[in-house]
């Protein structure tokens, strides 16, 4: 994991994180990390954001900064990584929220 996302995500146990991480856990983790999404937004408005789609994620502070806790479930961790990855959409015609399998940036 970069030093980047080690400075924002706080595991309970990282060899829990690594026990359980199968593939798709580990894409997510490296296109989070490409996408260069934690250094651009805050934990607070990660967290704040995610509620909207139903989504929490906590907050700990540690040494002063603040920093996402991802849960050990596996579940819980690819949905808050699909979130992380920009997989849920908001349609701007209806609010209907929406999740996505593929994207592409609209110029």
């Amino acid at each position: 994991l970069s030093s980047a996302y080690d400075d924002l995500c706080l595991f309970y146990a990282k060899f829990r994180l690594i026990n359980i991480a199968d593939t798709q856990i580990r894409k997510k983790i490296g296109l989070i990390q490409q996408s260069g999404i934690l250094e651009l937004t805050s934990p607070k408005e990660i967290s704040e954001i995610a509620k909207t789609f139903n989504i929490d994620i906590e907050i700990s502070t540690n040494g002063g900064k603040h920093k996402l806790v991802l849960p050990n479930d596996r579940a819980k961790i690819k949905k808050i990584l699909r979130f992380l990855d920009e997989d849920y959409y908001e349609s701007p015609l209806t609010q209907n929220k929406f999740m996505c399998n593929s994207k592409r940036v609209v110029e």
